[in-house]
């Protein structure tokens, strides 16, 4: 019953009672009367019986506004105790379905979301310090090393390349984190156009020919249907950019690369497929998620700093599309990007 009915019911209850017993007083009045009783003395009999009868109506009213109140009472001491640093302490669970019962169960569950993204906040605080660290001890290293002695020309000119790459990956990194964070305030609004995703793919295979040379990749462009969606081109372009620098970065020497664009059920599907040392089935469901490389990631490239599919990812939900990814260790590495074919999504 919920606390709403409990409480209209003790209410009547109080009233059915206090209207029997008006009653019976009111008989025993005129059984007084007619007795030879004096009326007033009646009445005085009355007023003692009413006294004691609002007396009993008082402590009965607080002895059951207690019963009533009393979770709630134990739910404002829970909430008093409540801080980022104790998040463990929930409601007792109720199984009932009253007002107090799913009051209980919702902050329950409220407290778990809260305790779950202040974790995530967490984790990608440690995350982010951990990897701007990386770099800037190289360059404190690189530098204190230049000032010990007199280094050759030859010498300050390698120093000063090492900290430059390490001061363009420290600008990746902060460009990244920045996205990432207007994504979660959502403050990022995308200009929607037409795009034709064919040029855009025959543009990136001309591209990547040129990226992945230097690794002695073979670039495969398998097709390109005559595909228009509606979304932004520069955030498309970074999140087919995003794949396709993946596939150059956990491929082999000589390996391959395949893109693709084809259209099907209402979606153009754009294939990224590399022949690289693939992804184990245990860390698929977590390859999106941020900071995560994987033990394969961490070897292969100490440089990466596992934000770029984060990003594709949302990037293709705002587009009101999906990635799908599929993996064979030590045999390679599948993305499929579905996008909606000319859809206007609401930003």
């Amino acid at each position: 019953m919920h606390l709403s009915h409990r409480l209209r019911s003790a209410f009547l209850y109080a009233l059915a009672c206090l209207g029997i017993f008006m009653i019976v007083l009111s008989g025993f009045a005129l059984f007084w009367v007619s007795d030879g009783g004096s009326l007033w003395q009646a009445f005085l009999l009355i007023g003692a019986l009413l006294i004691l009868t609002a007396a009993f109506g008082t402590l009965s009213g607080w002895i059951l506004a207690g019963k009533v109140l009393a979770p709630l009472n134990d739910m404002i001491t829970i909430v008093e105790k409540t801080s980022s640093r104790n998040l463990s302490e929930k409601f007792p669970a109720a199984s009932g379905n009253d007002e107090i019962a799913r009051l209980s169960r919702a902050f329950n569950e409220m407290l778990d979301r809260f305790e779950q993204a202040l974790s995530q906040a967490r984790q990608f605080s440690d995350d982010a310090s951990h990897e701007l660290r990386t770099p800037l001890a190289i360059m404190r290293a690189e530098l204190e090393n230049s000032l010990a002695g007199n280094a050759s020309a030859q010498k300050l000119r390698r120093i000063v390349a090492s900290t430059l790459d390490e001061v363009i990956r420290m600008s990746e990194i902060v460009e990244s984190l920045l996205i990432l964070s207007r994504i979660d305030r959502g403050t990022i609004e995308l200009p929607r156009e037409q795009v034709k995703l064919d040029e855009m793919i025959y543009s990136l295979y001309q591209e990547t020919i040129i990226l992945a040379a230097q690794r002695l990749i073979t670039v495969v462009l398998r097709g390109a249907a005559n595909v228009t969606v509606y979304g932004d081109p520069l955030q498309l372009r970074q999140l087919f950019l995003n794949l396709i620098d993946n596939a150059i970065k956990y491929n082999h020497e000589h390996g391959k690369i395949y893109l693709s664009l084809e259209r099907g059920d209402g979606f153009a599907i754009v294939t990224v497929q590399d022949t690289g040392v693939g992804i184990a089935e245990e860390d698929l469901h977590r390859v999106f998620d941020r900071f995560y490389r994987g033990e394969i990631g961490r070897s292969r490239d100490p440089q990466g700093i596992g934000l770029g599919l984060s990003i594709a990812r949302w990037i293709a939900e705002a587009h009101g599309g999906k990635i799908e990814v599929s993996s064979e260790p030590g045999k390679g590495t599948t993305f499929k990007v579905f996008l909606p074919v000319e859809a206007r999504i609401s930003p």
